[in-house]
């Protein structure tokens, strides 16, 4: 018998946040609310999850910021 086990990063998208203005790539557009994990797979269903975050991001740069949850 084998297992297959993973461990990946995971993103879901939480909707638009508001109009912001980027400090990086100077564009002003509607910014998205993204929660990241980390998650630990067993057959690809996802067993432990853990390390999350909550963020800000631009579209258009992908950087952003981490918020204080939800």
């Amino acid at each position: 018998m084998f297992f297959i086990i993973g461990w990946a990063k995971h993103s879901r998208d939480l909707g638009p946040v508001d109009e912001r203005t980027c400090s990086h790539c100077h564009n002003t557009t509607v910014w998205r609310r993204v929660e990241l994990s980390n998650r630990l797979t067993l057959f690809f269903i996802p067993i432990l999850t853990t390390g999350r975050s909550v963020w800000d991001i631009c579209p258009v740069c992908n950087r952003g910021y981490e918020v204080g949850g939800r």
